[in-house]
């Protein structure tokens, strides 16, 4: 990746810093400093892009299968080469999932396990991944986006620490029967509750 110099657009109400990157992680882009709207608004969320590839890999566990390989190797294939690939850069699309969309990705979750041990195929779902002693890639999701937290906020040298607001006096903590660290965000709706 080579990384040109910066350069900066005016608008009437902010200003927006954009580096110059040329890169071939996006082919389609010819030149990276002209977008135009196509390129920009319609391209694919990276939840559905891991998605379509983690399809692609669901097909060669098929294979797999059907060249007789155990049902412990094939389980093995899927944690390390499927399930990471449904759960790349999870803390930064995570919340932003509809019901629909954390369904879509359980759904490629529940067809590997179907395909590999039979034995779970009529099974509800959370049997067959307490059979399999697997969590839901939800849950996986929420345990990451927890550790990621709790890393940023016990390093002050993070380059994200600064946008949090400041912490609670410990002193003060101790004394308080519901006790909170940072304070609580106040929001009409129960999403982030």
């Amino acid at each position: 990746m080579k990384v040109l110099p910066t350069s900066v657009i005016q608008t009437n109400r902010f200003s927006i810093q954009l580096a110059d990157v040329a890169s071939t992680a996006a082919p389609e882009l010819k030149n990276p400093k002209t977008f135009t709207n196509s390129q920009v608004l319609f391209r694919r969320p990276t939840f559905m892009l891991n998605q379509a590839k983690a399809s692609t890999r669901l097909y060669f566990l098929k294979q797999l299968k059907r060249a007789g390989l155990a049902a412990d190797q094939l389980h093995y294939f899927y944690l390390s080469a499927i399930r990471p690939i449904l759960e790349y850069c999870s803390v930064v699309w995570h919340h932003g999932l509809t019901k629909t969309q954390v369904e879509q990705i359980e759904a490629i979750q529940r067809r590997a396990i179907r395909m590999i041990f039979e034995v779970t195929f009529n099974m509800p779902y959370q049997f067959a991944m307490a059979y399999v002693n697997i969590s839901s890639l939800h849950a996986c999701r929420e345990d990451l986006n927890k550790k990621f937290f709790i890393k940023i906020l016990n390093n002050s040298d993070n380059p994200v620490f600064y946008l949090l607001p400041a912490s609670h006096d410990a002193a003060i903590i101790g004394r308080l029967r519901s006790a909170h660290l940072l304070p609580v965000l106040r929001t009409h709706t129960s999403k982030y509750r």
